[in-house]
């Protein structure tokens, strides 16, 4: 072989390592929850964000149920208790014609460790395998400018259970009330044009969510999204929300109004005052 040849081919490999090699700055993983003792039927995966230490600030994607034992699978639910993300532009979903859950999330404060980007809870009606995968997406830096950052994943091959029966008894013997887990309230410059928003999500371990209702002022709206723009944007209407499950269980949390911290810290002063005062006044009749 010429030397001419012998440096053409230097270069070109040179030239795949250097510019053609894709790098990634995240990676998302896939994980099975151990069986609940009282719902061995239903198999629960966590999808994770780990961001290998460059800070982040959200993550849009598509995650892929595959595999011939897809045709088997009843229901997938999605929840987002415990998630990094507060800021839902795209809620995760399922889609049964794709076999798809798509999503955007995002936290106004930027993150640089591992966590949860949420968990599917997955039904099937025999028990087979099916492999969850990652297809395609991107996450974005936490460096005001949104920097584009790839993201690498390994397929997870997952068993599932027969669970259709099951589920049904899950949905008609649940008697406990879903609980709210998480509740912000929040303004951002860039999410809603800076109106004040709500972002909550609540939990049933048995029957799942059905859907959410918030009443503020006398309005009701309904929605299975855990977003809500107030609106009264001086945060002076009283806000109750509603979280329904499966089995018409429900359970309800009141969103702090502007005022109501001041106004916790205030009672919270007098009482401390006159337990003061109390303290004083009995010490000046003993002496």
């Amino acid at each position: 072989m010429s030397k001419k040849k012998v440096c053409i081919i230097f270069i070109s490999i040179l030239y795949f390592l250097c510019f053609t090699h894709e790098t990634y700055a995240a990676e998302v993983t896939f994980a099975v929850v151990p069986h609940d003792a009282h719902n061995d039927a239903v198999t629960v995966i966590e999808a994770y964000i780990d961001p290998k230490e460059v800070p982040l600030n959200a993550v849009e994607g598509a995650i892929g149920l595959l595999g011939a034992g897809i045709e088997n699978v009843s229901s997938v639910v999605v929840e987002t208790g415990g998630s990094l993300f507060t800021l839902w532009p795209v809620t995760p979903s399922y889609s049964p014609e794709e076999k798809v859950v798509r999503f955007t999330g995002g936290s106004p404060e930027g993150f640089v460790e591992k966590g949860l980007l949420f968990r599917m809870r997955i039904s099937s009606k025999q028990s087979s395998k099916i492999s969850v995968s990652w297809l395609r997406g991107a996450a974005y830096q936490s460096n005001g400018e949104g920097t584009l950052e790839g993201i690498s994943s390994r397929s997870l091959l997952v068993s599932l259970s027969q669970s259709e029966t099951n589920r049904i008894n899950a949905v008609s013997n649940d008697s406990i009330p879903p609980y709210f887990d998480t509740l912000l309230v929040s303004q951002d410059p860039d999410v809603y044009e800076g109106k004040y928003f709500v972002s909550f999500h609540a939990t049933d371990d048995a029957s799942g969510i059905e859907r959410y209702e918030v009443i503020e002022g006398g309005v009701t709206t309904e929605t299975q999204n855990g977003m809500y723009v107030l609106l009264a944007q001086d945060r002076k209407n009283r806000v109750v929300i509603i979280a329904y499950d499966k089995a018409g269980n429900s359970t309800s949390i009141k969103v702090p109004t502007r005022y109501e911290p001041l106004y916790n810290a205030l009672i919270a002063c007098i009482i401390f005052a006159a337990v003061l005062l109390v303290f004083f006044s009995r010490r000046l009749k003993h002496k």
